[in-house]
Formats: structure tokens, sequence, C-alpha cells
């Protein structure tokens, strides 16, 4: 469980209320010493009380704003595990700052 993860997802802005909710327990999910972050679709749709669709709709939605990215993992014999996710949440962060630090610059 990262503290600072779970922070900062949820001061992120202009996110539906339950696509917050899914990106709160993807992050509470990371792991801050080795950046792994990998719940499966069942487990997120236990914690965040949805179903397993919304949940994918959620993630969809989520990398598609590129505040996650999703990598499939496979067992030996092929079928999927679990996916790993690679929280973006910092980089989002600082273009949120970067783009109210050039509207106040073109303001002046």
């Amino acid at each position: 469980m990262s503290h600072y993860m779970t922070a900062l997802a949820m001061k992120q802005k202009g996110l539906k209320p339950a696509t917050k909710i899914v990106l709160y327990w993807l992050a509470d999910h990371h792991n801050g010493e080795t950046g792994l972050c990998c719940p499966s679709v069942n487990t997120l749709s236990d914690e965040c009380e949805m179903d397993r669709s919304s949940i994918i709709r959620h993630l969809n939605t989520l990398e598609q704003l590129g505040l996650i990215q999703r990598t499939t993992r496979n067992r030996e014999n092929g079928s999927q595990r679990s996916n790993d996710y690679k929280l973006m949440l910092q980089t989002a962060t600082r273009l949120a700052a970067n783009s109210k630090q050039i509207q106040v610059t073109t303001c002046n």
C-alpha cells in the first residue's frame, strides 16, 4: 500500500467519482518499493463495489487520460494473469501544474 500514491490519486481533477474510486483502489495496491501494482479486475470489483464491466470501463478511461499504463501478464502456459499497472499520477500532476503556469504566464 502506498499512502503517497493514494493521496496523489485523490488530488486528480476532472474525473467522475466512480473513475476516481477505481484510481484510488488501484493506487492502494501500488508497492512504493518495487513499483508493482497488479490487482486483478475481480479484486478491484470487490473493493470498489462495482461489476467487472464497470471496472474495465473505468480502467480504459484512466488509460486514455494517461493516468495509468497497462501491461498484460501471462502465465507460462499462456493464460492471462492480472495486468500490471503503471501509475502515471506524478506525470499528470506535473503536467497540470505546468499548464497552470503557462496560463498565468500568458495572462500577464
